[in-house]
Protein backbone atom coordinates (compact mmCIF):
# COMPACT_ATOMS: atom_id res chain seq x y z
CA UNK A 1 0.00 0.00 0.00
CA UNK A 2 2.75 2.71 0.90
CA UNK A 3 4.45 2.23 -2.35
CA UNK A 4 1.53 3.55 -3.51
CA UNK A 5 2.54 7.34 -2.84
CA UNK A 6 6.03 7.13 -5.01
CA UNK A 7 4.03 5.40 -7.87
CA UNK A 8 1.36 8.19 -7.70
CA UNK A 9 3.90 10.94 -7.93
CA UNK A 10 5.76 9.33 -10.79
CA UNK A 11 2.24 8.63 -12.56
CA UNK A 12 1.37 12.38 -12.01
CA UNK A 13 4.50 14.46 -12.93
CA UNK A 14 4.82 12.20 -16.34
CA UNK A 15 1.29 12.62 -17.09
CA UNK A 16 1.20 16.29 -16.89
CA UNK A 17 4.53 16.87 -18.61
CA UNK A 18 3.46 14.70 -21.17
CA UNK A 19 -0.10 16.45 -22.28
CA UNK A 20 -0.28 17.66 -25.48
CA UNK A 21 -3.61 20.28 -25.89
CA UNK A 22 -3.98 21.68 -28.66
CA UNK A 23 -0.28 21.93 -29.65
CA UNK A 24 0.44 23.30 -25.79
CA UNK A 25 2.35 21.95 -23.60
CA UNK A 26 2.48 22.90 -19.50
CA UNK A 27 5.25 24.28 -17.91
CA UNK A 28 5.00 23.81 -14.43
CA UNK A 29 3.68 20.74 -12.66
CA UNK A 30 2.21 21.75 -8.91
CA UNK A 31 1.23 18.76 -6.01
CA UNK A 32 -1.27 18.92 -3.13
CA UNK A 33 -1.28 15.88 -1.20
CA UNK A 34 -5.44 14.49 -0.46
CA UNK A 35 -4.88 15.82 3.58
CA UNK A 36 -4.38 19.44 2.93
CA UNK A 37 -6.35 22.60 3.69
CA UNK A 38 -5.89 25.39 1.19
CA UNK A 39 -5.87 29.42 1.44
CA UNK A 40 -8.20 30.87 -0.85
CA UNK A 41 -5.58 32.87 -2.67
CA UNK A 42 -3.62 29.44 -3.29
CA UNK A 43 -3.78 29.66 -6.81
CA UNK A 44 -2.55 33.54 -6.78
CA UNK A 45 0.01 32.34 -4.77
CA UNK A 46 1.47 29.81 -6.97
CA UNK A 47 1.40 31.47 -9.75
CA UNK A 48 3.35 34.72 -8.25
CA UNK A 49 5.85 32.26 -6.81
CA UNK A 50 6.50 30.94 -10.47
CA UNK A 51 6.63 33.82 -12.01
CA UNK A 52 9.65 34.95 -8.85
CA UNK A 53 11.47 31.76 -9.65
CA UNK A 54 11.73 32.71 -13.34
CA UNK A 55 12.94 36.04 -12.66
CA UNK A 56 15.67 34.75 -9.65
CA UNK A 57 16.58 31.24 -11.74
CA UNK A 58 19.40 33.52 -13.82
CA UNK A 59 20.85 29.99 -13.57
CA UNK A 60 18.30 27.45 -14.33
CA UNK A 61 19.75 24.89 -11.61
CA UNK A 62 19.29 27.73 -8.75
CA UNK A 63 16.01 26.37 -7.43
CA UNK A 64 14.03 23.37 -7.25
CA UNK A 65 10.67 24.99 -7.05
CA UNK A 66 8.15 26.09 -4.72
CA UNK A 67 6.78 25.36 -1.62
CA UNK A 68 3.37 25.82 0.22
CA UNK A 69 3.27 24.39 3.55
CA UNK A 70 4.08 26.00 6.75
CA UNK A 71 4.05 24.86 10.53
CA UNK A 72 3.35 28.23 12.12
CA UNK A 73 0.12 30.03 11.25
CA UNK A 74 0.85 33.67 12.05
CA UNK A 75 -0.83 36.23 9.46
CA UNK A 76 0.44 39.03 11.50
CA UNK A 77 3.72 39.25 9.35
CA UNK A 78 5.16 43.18 8.59
CA UNK A 79 5.85 42.17 4.93
CA UNK A 80 4.27 39.85 2.88
CA UNK A 81 6.85 37.81 0.28
CA UNK A 82 8.94 34.61 -0.87
CA UNK A 83 11.79 33.45 1.40
CA UNK A 84 14.29 30.72 0.78
CA UNK A 85 15.12 27.90 2.36
CA UNK A 86 16.05 24.23 1.65
CA UNK A 87 13.16 21.81 0.47
CA UNK A 88 12.34 19.16 3.20
CA UNK A 89 8.69 18.39 1.70
CA UNK A 90 5.73 19.26 1.15
CA UNK A 91 2.89 20.82 -1.37
CA UNK A 92 5.30 21.57 -4.58
CA UNK A 93 5.59 23.57 -7.83
CA UNK A 94 8.06 22.56 -10.16
CA UNK A 95 9.10 23.70 -13.97
CA UNK A 96 9.75 21.36 -16.94
CA UNK A 97 13.10 21.81 -16.47
CA UNK A 98 13.16 20.48 -13.15
CA UNK A 99 11.26 17.47 -14.37
CA UNK A 100 13.50 16.98 -16.96
CA UNK A 101 16.45 16.99 -14.52
CA UNK A 102 14.43 14.34 -12.48
CA UNK A 103 13.96 12.02 -15.90
CA UNK A 104 17.75 12.66 -16.12
CA UNK A 105 18.29 10.75 -13.17
CA UNK A 106 15.66 8.44 -12.80
CA UNK A 107 17.70 5.49 -12.17
CA UNK A 108 18.46 7.22 -8.68
CA UNK A 109 14.91 8.07 -7.46
CA UNK A 110 13.43 4.97 -9.14
CA UNK A 111 16.13 2.48 -7.13
CA UNK A 112 16.24 4.07 -3.57
CA UNK A 113 14.49 2.13 -1.36
CA UNK A 114 12.05 4.61 -0.01
CA UNK A 115 8.40 4.93 -0.54
CA UNK A 116 8.57 9.00 -0.13
CA UNK A 117 8.43 10.69 -3.06
CA UNK A 118 9.38 14.11 -1.24
CA UNK A 119 12.49 12.06 0.46
CA UNK A 120 13.52 9.97 -2.76
CA UNK A 121 14.11 13.64 -4.08
CA UNK A 122 16.29 14.62 -0.82
CA UNK A 123 18.00 11.43 -1.61
CA UNK A 124 19.46 13.05 -5.30
CA UNK A 125 19.74 16.60 -3.78
CA UNK A 126 21.96 15.31 -1.26
CA UNK A 127 23.90 13.41 -3.88
CA UNK A 128 24.24 17.24 -6.38
CA UNK A 129 21.75 15.65 -8.71
CA UNK A 130 19.23 18.17 -8.13
CA UNK A 131 19.30 21.79 -6.53
CA UNK A 132 17.88 22.04 -2.69
CA UNK A 133 16.73 25.55 -2.27
CA UNK A 134 13.23 26.35 -2.72
CA UNK A 135 10.63 29.70 -2.30
CA UNK A 136 8.12 29.71 0.13
CA UNK A 137 5.63 32.78 0.92
CA UNK A 138 5.97 34.35 4.21
CA UNK A 139 2.23 33.32 5.44
CA UNK A 140 1.59 29.66 4.76
CA UNK A 141 -0.76 28.35 2.11
CA UNK A 142 -1.63 25.16 2.89
CA UNK A 143 -2.42 23.30 6.20
CA UNK A 144 -1.27 19.56 6.26
CA UNK A 145 -4.23 18.33 8.64
CA UNK A 146 -2.92 14.48 8.90
CA UNK A 147 -0.11 16.38 10.96
CA UNK A 148 -2.64 16.26 13.99
CA UNK A 149 -4.02 13.05 13.33
CA UNK A 150 -6.39 14.43 11.52
CA UNK A 151 -8.09 12.06 8.37
CA UNK A 152 -6.08 9.45 10.28
CA UNK A 153 -7.90 9.58 13.80
CA UNK A 154 -10.70 8.82 14.98
CA UNK A 155 -14.05 11.21 16.16
CA UNK A 156 -11.93 12.86 18.54
CA UNK A 157 -9.22 13.73 16.26
CA UNK A 158 -11.68 14.94 13.77
CA UNK A 159 -13.00 17.31 16.38
CA UNK A 160 -9.87 18.61 17.36
CA UNK A 161 -8.90 18.96 13.62
CA UNK A 162 -11.63 21.21 12.90
CA UNK A 163 -11.13 23.48 16.38
CA UNK A 164 -8.02 23.61 14.77
CA UNK A 165 -8.88 24.75 11.28
CA UNK A 166 -11.34 27.33 13.05
CA UNK A 167 -8.01 28.89 14.75
CA UNK A 168 -5.39 28.43 12.16
CA UNK A 169 -6.98 28.29 8.58
CA UNK A 170 -3.84 29.40 6.11
CA UNK A 171 -4.80 33.18 5.15
CA UNK A 172 -4.73 35.04 2.03
CA UNK A 173 -1.49 35.69 0.87
CA UNK A 174 -0.28 38.69 -2.18
CA UNK A 175 3.19 38.65 -2.02
CA UNK A 176 5.46 39.08 -5.30
CA UNK A 177 8.98 39.78 -3.78
CA UNK A 178 11.82 38.41 -2.40
CA UNK A 179 11.77 39.47 1.20
CA UNK A 180 14.43 37.54 2.93
CA UNK A 181 15.60 33.91 4.55
CA UNK A 182 18.86 32.16 4.71
CA UNK A 183 20.25 28.93 2.77
CA UNK A 184 20.06 25.84 5.04
CA UNK A 185 22.18 22.80 5.25
CA UNK A 186 20.64 19.89 2.97
CA UNK A 187 18.95 17.63 5.14
CA UNK A 188 20.90 14.66 5.86
CA UNK A 189 19.38 11.52 5.69
CA UNK A 190 20.85 8.28 7.22
CA UNK A 191 19.07 5.65 5.75
CA UNK A 192 15.83 5.00 3.68
CA UNK A 193 12.31 4.62 5.05
CA UNK A 194 12.15 0.93 2.72
CA UNK A 195 9.04 0.14 1.39
CA UNK A 196 10.50 0.21 -2.05
CA UNK A 197 12.93 -2.58 -2.68
CA UNK A 198 11.38 -4.42 -4.74
CA UNK A 199 12.46 -4.72 -8.19
CA UNK A 200 9.19 -4.54 -9.69
CA UNK A 201 8.80 -1.00 -7.97
CA UNK A 202 12.15 -0.13 -9.55
CA UNK A 203 11.04 -1.26 -13.21
CA UNK A 204 7.53 0.56 -13.23
CA UNK A 205 9.04 3.81 -11.73
CA UNK A 206 11.44 3.46 -14.39
CA UNK A 207 9.20 2.57 -17.31
CA UNK A 208 7.23 5.99 -15.93
CA UNK A 209 9.98 8.32 -16.56
CA UNK A 210 11.24 6.61 -19.45
CA UNK A 211 8.38 7.31 -21.45
CA UNK A 212 7.75 3.82 -22.36
CA UNK A 213 4.53 1.78 -22.66
CA UNK A 214 3.74 -1.26 -20.42
CA UNK A 215 2.49 -4.18 -22.42
CA UNK A 216 -0.19 -5.89 -20.88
Amino acid sequence: MMTCCKHHFTWMIKTVFSMDIFGQQFDAFALFEEDYVVSPTIYESVVSGLTLLKKLSHEKDAFFGIVMEGRVFNNNYATEGWQVKNFSSGPVALSRHMYESLVVNARDFCTYDDYNWDWSIVHLMNKGLLPSRVLYPTIPQTMHVGIDSGIHGGKAARWQLFTALNAKFPGPFHGTKLVGGTKQANLTVTAPFGGWGHTADHKHCLVLLSGATVAH
